[in-house]
């Protein structure tokens, strides 16, 4: 057995594993547009306290996401069986390149779940520029982190529809070789 190197499995150098296209590509434009449009749009017509109750409600919201996408994470873990897994391993990345879309939104929620405590506790003590920047910044990672959901989504269905083949092809196998062994 391999030692494992733990850095390999951290959030940063997942992150910057990813090919940048993919990890930004359209939906991080859009959300970029959206969030800092969003930002901007509400800055004009809040005062710091309404936008401090704001960032409450996304923290609310993010902190509940947070809790899906890591049980997520962890069923998904939990159900892999040693055939699937051995297919996934297969692939040049190997299984990390199946579980980085929960390793990067795990990362990106928790760092909102920071900045946003950070805000609320420091936003009536900020020159009024930097706490209208702060809040804009995490309105654009609010809606990168809602929409990141779909990547994640997509995975989860990757993996069904994979797992659904395999079974099916283990199936046919048995069938062929007239086997009455069970694979897991």
């Amino acid at each position: 057995m391999t030692r494992l190197d733990r850095r390999k499995f951290g959030f940063w150098y997942i992150l910057f594993e990813q090919k940048k296209t993919r990890l930004f590509g359209l939906k991080g434009v859009i959300a970029l547009g959206i969030g800092t449009d969003g930002g901007l749009a509400l800055i004009r017509v809040t005062s710091a306290s309404e936008r401090i109750a704001a960032a409450g409600d996304l923290l609310t919201l993010v902190s509940a996401l947070l809790g899906v996408v890591l049980a997520g994470f962890a069923l998904v873990v939990a159900f892999l069986s040693d055939s699937y897994t051995i297919q996934l391993q297969k692939n040049p990345k190997g299984v990390r390149a199946f579980f980085a879309p929960f390793v990067i939104n795990i990362g990106l929620d928790v760092g909102f779940v920071v900045g946003t405590i950070g805000y609320r506790a420091a936003a009536h003590h900020l020159p009024g520029g930097l706490e209208k920047a702060w809040f804009v910044i995490l309105a654009t990672i609010f809606v990168y982190a809602a929409f990141n959901i779909t990547a994640l989504a997509r995975a989860v269905m990757a993996h069904g529809v994979t797992r659904a083949e395999l079974i099916s092809l283990e199936a046919r196998e048995k069938e062929l070789t007239g086997s009455d062994e069970v694979s897991s």
